[in-house]
């Protein structure tokens, strides 16, 4: 018979009673309106928004405290509301970001999704290598695990990585630590995604995870660091960073094929040099989507859709015999950047369809009427 393995931080009981901390429908001052409450706990509550564009975050003091001790987050961060006589600090997302529970992740496969996981226990081990994550909220946004101090048993980043990796068949790893033994490294990762069958590059990170990212100038931030790849080929690896923001680098002949059509201009990018080679490097907000067309992670709503259609129409403008179907969506700038600039049977309109019928999605399937009027753009 197997073994029942239960996660006992779904059972922990409180002295308090776990009501809400809103009411239903509360209007911030920022014109934000809170609505349901997504999900809960004694020091924390998770709500969306009325229009379903934002996760909205609220903390008790300790929590507020203990993070910006750790300087996980600065105060900068936090706006600070009274609710019912209680003092609270909200924190904000993009609905289309992941802000969840660590236990409730699954990766589903998403190699973009997993290295942003693994980039989150990286950036997070930086500021704080105690503190028991088994508990914690992972904030995309930030690229944080956010520790929530519970008393449940200490488990290794080990397990819970492979917790996020495991399928629906697999129980729960709760092995606790065992010292430096316990270390995440991105080999450690890498070999995990492979044994996974998840889709993985085999060339090396440009950088090792923790290295200064000054020379970039991440709009004049001067203590960033990077703290893993997000994706990686042999054209171009994109960099997460301790910062708001990703670095995208590019290798210099694929670079300047980009340059002579015109989707990139070499004058917005940074030119580095790394081992004696050249290289651009460009600097994009995490608040955008940047993703591969065939490994999508960043959710979809209607408006989203749309300014894809947009961004590949114009793309093919500028390219019209590129195979976009791994194309690098670089939403800030409204382009897909190819990897093939010889066009094989690929249909844009396809590409497209695959994205608004397979998600993921922010807060729920698109409806057959907006995967409609959104194809019909594609004509």
């Amino acid at each position: 018979m197997n073994e029942f393995i239960v996660d006992e931080s779904k059972f922990i009981i409180t002295d308090e009673e776990n009501t809400a901390f809103f009411p239903n429908k509360y209007p911030l001052a920022t014109g934000i309106v809170i609505s349901e409450l997504e999900d809960s706990s004694e020091n924390w509550q998770l709500y969306i928004s009325e229009d379903s564009k934002y996760y909205i975050l609220a903390v008790t003091d300790k929590l507020y405290n203990a993070w910006i001790c750790k300087k996980f987050l600065s105060t900068e961060n936090f706006i600070k509301v009274t609710v019912k006589n209680k003092e609270l600090y909200l924190l904000f997302s993009p609905s289309s970001l992941t802000l969840t529970r660590l236990c409730n992740i699954r990766i589903n496969s998403s190699s973009r999704y997993a290295h942003a996981v693994f980039s989150a226990f990286i950036k997070t081990r930086q500021l704080d290598i105690d503190s028991n994550l088994r508990d914690g909220i992972y904030f995309e946004l930030y690229s944080l695990i956010l520790p929530t101090y519970s008393l449940i048993g200490k488990v290794s980043d080990k397990a819970l990585l492979k917790n996020a990796l495991r399928n629906t068949n697999e129980n729960e790893d709760l092995s606790a630590p065992k010292g430096h033994i316990d270390t995440l490294t991105y080999t450690y990762f890498h070999n995990e995604l492979k044994q996974r069958n998840i889709n993985v590059c085999n060339s090396l990170p440009y950088f090792e995870c923790g290295e200064t990212a000054e020379f970039f100038v991440l709009k004049e931030n001067k203590n960033v660091f990077l703290s893993s790849p997000l994706i990686i080929n042999e054209n171009y690896q994109l960099f997460d960073t301790s910062s708001d923001y990703y670095v995208l680098v590019l290798e210099k002949i694929y670079a300047n094929a980009l340059f002579a059509t015109s989707l990139l201009q070499q004058m917005d990018l940074n030119s580095i040099s790394l081992n004696g080679q050249r290289f651009f490097a460009l600097c994009l907000s995490k608040k955008f989507a940047v993703e591969c067309l065939n490994d999508r992670h960043y959710g979809i709503d209607f408006e989203y859709a749309i300014h894809l259609v947009q961004a590949l129409k114009k793309s093919r403008t500028k390219t019209p015999n590129a195979d976009f179907e791994d194309g690098l969506y670089l939403q800030e700038l409204g382009i897909v950047l190819p990897l093939n600039f010889s066009k094989k049977n690929t249909d844009d309109k396809e590409i497209i369809t695959s994205c608004l019928y397979n998600g993921p999605f922010s807060m729920g399937r698109l409806l057959e009427e907006e995967i409609a009027a959104v194809l019909k753009l594609c004509d």
